[in-house]
């Protein structure tokens, strides 16, 4: 008997995320260095470094339910045409349950996979594919605990006594780290209304913790008090008792009764697509009019949009974590395959996505950034779920790979000369 998928869950900021094709901190390299000596046959020893971490999530959820929680929205009170932008990301918590045994709920253990930092969002669609979409974060550990993982939101302006904050679910398990006894896991402050967040370590300046619950540092208590919102917490805590138990993590489904997956309140009512297929999405470009006009681009093959940027740790003296994890300015790129019509149909299209006009030579160096969109809609009732916006894409002039046996595709590649993209929740309202 192995541990299936269907025992494994991901819970990020609190919300259970849906359609996950896989996921899971994969990636873990820990900088370790030998240590010699002059005069010595044999090494002193080894020395170990901050570990760096990736977590990566593929999933065919279509809906802004994962972007809202990257940005500190509210998923639940989103409105059509709300836009969403990666630069506004905060660092993630994400606890991972694991349940007992085949069609059971019971949680008995887990792991923690706290601060991590987007790195990477990339969305992609096909002929004869689910839409899909892939995220990669960035961290600097991973705890593995005997019994259930657990994440809270604790008002910052009420704690239950001076500066301390009880745990809902403790007692907390102890993480012996040296000579130091931590029970939270992970402390973060945040104001999504200011967009700012402040990392806190265990000790002086930061905080100390107890199975019962966590105590910031009295210096500073009232500062963070005024400047930040909420304390996220990560700790490990009592495995669940009994079996059956389906009612903390319920999952959505696409017809009947759903759930919108908020573990605070498993019975919201909600429904999401199972997954979405190419008849349900739609590609658009603009002109480079001061008012675009918006024109569906015809046969579309497939088509892909990445957001990435280039992570920087900042690290100080007396702390084995990451204080931060920045970046200067995001990269946008991405692709679009057509099969066209016939030829007069491929140099229309060439003419359009390089914003060339008609009856010119068309050269390499001859573009002009567009805007282009694609939609995604409901199978079910036509709405439009998400539409993913590119302002200013700069499509390079296609080459050409004829074969024989086979109908031509050519390749747009592009990239946004400002590095702007935005997720928007239902129609972007751009496209008349």
């Amino acid at each position: 008997m192995s541990i299936k998928a269907g025992a494994i869950l991901f819970d990020a900021n609190g919300f259970l995320v849906d359609r996950i094709q896989s996921g899971g901190p994969g990636s873990l390299n820990i900088p370790e260095e030998k240590i010699y000596e002059v005069g010595n046959w044999q090494s002193v020893g080894t020395v170990y470094d901050i570990p760096d971490l990736t977590f990566d999530l593929e999933s065919f959820d279509v809906t802004t339910e994962f972007e809202h929680l990257l940005v500190g929205a509210d998923y639940n009170t989103a409105l059509d045409g709300d836009q969403l932008n990666f630069q506004d990301a905060y660092p993630m918590d994400v606890i991972s349950p694991f349940k007992s045994t085949r069609n059971e709920y019971n949680i008995i253990n887990g792991i923690a996979v706290p601060y991590l930092t987007l790195e990477r969002a990339s969305y992609r669609f096909g002929v004869g594919q689910s839409a899909s979409q892939q995220f990669s974060l960035r961290g600097d550990s991973i705890y593995y605990i005997p019994g259930r993982p657990f994440w809270e939101k604790l008002d910052i302006t009420a704690p239950d006594s001076g500066s301390t904050f009880n745990f809902s679910d403790g007692p907390a398990k102890l993480y012996q780290d040296g000579a130091t006894s931590i029970y939270a896991l992970n402390v973060t402050l945040v104001n999504y209304t200011n967009k700012t967040y402040k990392r806190l370590f265990a000790g002086d300046g930061g905080y100390t913790s107890t199975s019962a619950g966590v105590t910031l540092d009295s210096t500073y208590f009232a500062d963070w008090q005024s400047d930040y919102e909420f304390v996220l917490v990560t700790y490990g805590g009592p495995a669940e008792a009994g079996v059956n138990d389906a009612t903390d993590y319920v999952q959505s489904v696409h017809a009947g009764a759903g759930s919108i997956s908020d573990v605070d309140n498993p019975a919201n009512p909600g429904v999401k697509p199972a997954a979405v297929r190419a008849k349900d999405i739609e590609v658009y470009i603009g002109s480079t009019d001061a008012t675009p006009v918006w024109t569906r681009l015809t046969g579309v093959q497939n088509a892909e949009v990445t957001w990435s940027v280039t992570l920087e740790n900042d690290e100080e003296l007396g702390n084995e974590r990451y204080v931060s994890q920045e970046y200067d300015t995001p990269d946008v790129s991405g692709s679009v395959g057509v099969k066209a019509f016939d030829v007069a149909d491929l140099f229309s299209k060439i003419e359009a996505v390089t914003g060339v006009t008609s009856g010119q030579v068309l050269g390499p160096q001859i573009t002009q950034a567009i805007p282009l969109e694609i939609g995604i809609n409901d199978p079910t009732t036509g709405t439009r779920i998400k539409t993913i916006s590119v302002p200013e894409a700069r499509f390079n002039v296609p080459g050409l790979n004829a074969q024989v046996q086979t109908k031509l595709e050519n390749t747009f590649d592009f990239s946004a000369d400002t590095g702007e993209m935005y997720v928007y929740h239902g129609d972007s309202g751009n496209v008349a």
